[in-house]
């Protein structure tokens, strides 16, 4: 089966920028050009949750940036390690860091930040999910307002979700092998 692409030059912006970057990252679009069938998919994506929570909530973007990593390093999908190092390195992160993240090596960073990247390991899409320990979830609570967790814990399920589809609708081939966490 294939679906029906919106031609880039027909995409409206901000979204054909958001498409073009795509393309010089060495990205495949296919899905964005999809995605623009449904406007209001469109708005909901890009404009809220991306433009209104992870950019502009109220958990320090580095730390969501740190979780969209992990979640790529379990992936496995290249493209959004891709896309997501390029937009953690505009956010300020190193590339020691983001090196670090994907290795699935936890100790060059903070007790909140190791906190948040253990719950992008429990929840990953790569294994069935599980509760958290609560020593796990004691920690974060140690380090995040109850706002914070309910916005970390959102991005790390609709990032997953996001993963899982693209996976599913053939967008992002599940070809890669994912190193296990330790």
């Amino acid at each position: 089966m294939s679906f029906t692409m919106v031609p880039v030059e027909l995409l409206p912006e901000p979204f054909r920028t958001k498409v073009e970057g795509i393309q010089a990252l060495g990205g495949d679009p296919s899905f964005f050009q999809f995605a623009a069938n449904a406007r209001p998919v469109v708005d909901f994506y890009w404009g809220d949750f991306y433009g209104s929570l992870f950019f502009n909530g109220t958990v320090p973007i580095r730390v969501k940036e740190l979780v969209r990593l992990r979640l790529a390093a379990h992936s496995g999908c290249g493209f959004c390690q891709v896309g997501d190092a390029e937009s953690a390195r505009t956010h300020g992160l190193t590339d020691e860091e983001i090196e670090a993240v994907m290795a699935f090596e936890l100790d060059r960073f903070g007790a909140a930040e190791r906190a948040a990247l253990m719950i992008a390991d429990l929840t990953a899409a790569t294994q069935p999910p599980k509760p958290a320990d609560p020593s796990l979830l004691d920690e974060l609570r140690t380090h995040f307002s109850d706002a914070e967790l309910v916005e970390l814990f959102t991005v790390v399920g609709v990032l997953n979700g996001m993963g899982r589809m693209l996976v599913a609708t053939g967008f992002v081939p599940a070809t890669c092998e994912v190193p296990s966490p330790e």
